[in-house]
């Protein structure tokens, strides 16, 4: 089965919103520190996340969106590279997403492809 990972997205609104909550974790995540906890833990609290844990996330969580538009933007630049094109993961891989999110970042092909 030959599955991309990306999201299929259905509206200009919610690519926007995505865009703009993961730009907003990278900054969590560049920034570190007390900066870095202050802007994750208030996108939590935006997103009404509160877990038992909240005081213990800080901005080194956001380090998968860093590194994911970090490759992206590489790959903009040589595309002869084309990081992430068609991913697959290599290894078993754990999968964990909430079900009262606002909007999600999978699609069920990605899902199917896990499964």
């Amino acid at each position: 089965m030959d599955v991309p990972a990306y999201v299929q997205l259905t509206s200009i609104k919610a690519l926007l919103a995505v865009l703009t909550y993961q730009i907003i974790l990278i900054i969590g995540f560049i920034f570190g520190g007390f900066i870095g906890r202050f802007i994750t833990q208030g996108m939590c609290k935006s997103m009404k996340y509160r877990p038992k844990y909240i005081d213990d996330i800080d901005g080194s969580r956001n380090y998968p969106y860093f590194y994911l538009y970090l490759n992206k933007f590489r790959g903009a630049l040589d595309r002869s590279k084309l990081y992430l094109y068609r991913y697959r993961p290599s290894v078993p891989i754990v999968y964990i997403y909430g079900t009262d999110k606002p909007f999600f970042f999978h699609g069920d092909k990605w899902l199917n492809y896990l499964k």
